[in-house]
């Protein structure tokens, strides 16, 4: 038994070894393995708590060894559940943010190497493209979230790589490890708190300990990583650089977002624009050949649509103008509050010109309330 060689996980989390069991009291002794610490046998799979591992307290593995100086029990302060700092909303947030940076750009990666054609064009977003996006985000969001999660919260660690960045585990209520079982259900229980519009995480505030949705189902708490231990005053209790930081990324991100949104408003707008513009254009289609008809037979223009022999017609209410009409050659079509705003009270006019065999229309500009050369048709600029 003496012979044996052993593994522990440090205050930070990670493994060293092997070591003689005398070694293991060393490293109690010394601070760099505290009373609740895990031990692992070599060869074995799994981490015991000290008091499992042969002796009935951690205290009397230094008191059985010789040659290694006895640990009174004052020195060391035992674990308060009293004195925990549990995660803020923005504190996990910045965690998730690593996280998925961690975890997405591999996707983002294959995406963009096997899945978008090397001659796509910049402005073309075929169906089958938008398909295979859709089916990269379900695996991503259903299969890969769930298992980076279960795999590092299950660990010894305690926390992804996201979480152990912004100094933060993942513990259940009693403050111990949740193990591989729990955490694949705390990683499923995640869909609930997706399912409310992600309301689920937003309670975090709202709740004694802290807790999203989905802690409540697991039975689960976010900590900082110094909680439940035997040295709960080296907890972080301000804002961690990187929280900041990333409530930073969040105002930046806040201010672009809303430029952007005037920006893609404006876009949006001028797409419609000129969709409306189309609609009346051709719906006016019949007005230009009754004028040049009028202009082949008599040479000259007509005064009105009825001298052009147009039927006076009732616009649809699915039309976003009120009125189009001839008036001694012109083509005008009036929007109504049925267009967008930047169309609404403006005129489509459509001015004739004679040529040797045949009459093309330009866009007129004789009226202040034209359209603007931008909603203009292609096909009538000049």
């Amino acid at each position: 038994m003496g012979d044996e060689s052993w593994y522990y996980l440090d205050r930070n989390g990670l493994r060293q070894g092997p070591l003689p069991r005398v070694g293991i009291a060393e490293a109690l002794r010394r601070g760099n393995l505290g009373a609740d610490g895990k031990v692992q046998r070599d060869g074995d799979a799994s981490w015991l708590p000290l008091s499992w591992a042969g002796f009935a307290t951690a205290d009397q593995i230094t008191e059985r060894l010789p040659g290694v100086a006895v640990v009174a029990k004052a020195e060391r302060k035992p674990r308060s559940a009293r004195d925990i700092v549990h995660a803020s909303l923005l504190r996990r947030g910045a965690a998730r943010f690593i996280d998925l940076l961690l975890l997405g750009a591999p996707f983002a990666l294959f995406a963009a190497l096997w899945l978008v054609p090397a001659d796509q064009a910049p402005n073309v977003i075929p169906i089958r493209l938008l398909f295979d996006l859709g089916k990269l985000a379900l695996v991503f969001v259903f299969v890969a979230m769930p298992l980076y999660q279960t795999v590092f919260l299950g660990s010894a660690s305690q926390a992804t790589p996201g979480k152990r960045a912004l100094g933060i585990k993942v513990t259940d209520m009693d403050g111990e490890a949740i193990g591989f079982g729990r955490a694949l259900g705390r990683s499923l229980a995640e869909m609930a708190s997706w399912a409310v519009l992600a309301a689920g995480f937003f309670i975090v505030p709202f709740t004694v300990r802290r807790q999203a949705l989905h802690d409540l189902l697991a039975d689960t708490l976010v900590v900082d990583r110094w909680a439940y231990t035997d040295s709960p005053q080296l907890q972080l209790r301000s804002p961690p650089p990187l929280q900041v930081a990333f409530v930073g990324l969040l105002v930046v991100a806040l201010v672009a977002s809303l430029k952007l949104y005037g920006v893609a408003s404006d876009a949006l707008q001028a797409l419609v624009a000129r969709s409306q513009v189309f609609i009346a254009w051709a719906e006016v289609s019949d007005d230009q050949k009754a004028v040049a008809e009028f202009w082949s037979n008599r040479g000259e223009f007509p005064a009105d649509s009825a001298s052009a022999g147009v039927v006076a017609r009732e616009i649809p209410q699915s039309h976003p103008f009120a009125t189009a009409s001839i008036d001694h050659g012109l083509v005008v079509v009036t929007f109504d509050d049925r267009a967008v705003a930047r169309l609404r009270g403006r005129r489509l006019v459509l001015r004739a010109i004679p040529g040797a065999t045949s009459i093309h229309f330009i866009c007129g500009s004789e009226v202040g309330t034209n359209l603007d050369v931008e909603d203009q048709p292609v096909a009538c600029r000049h």
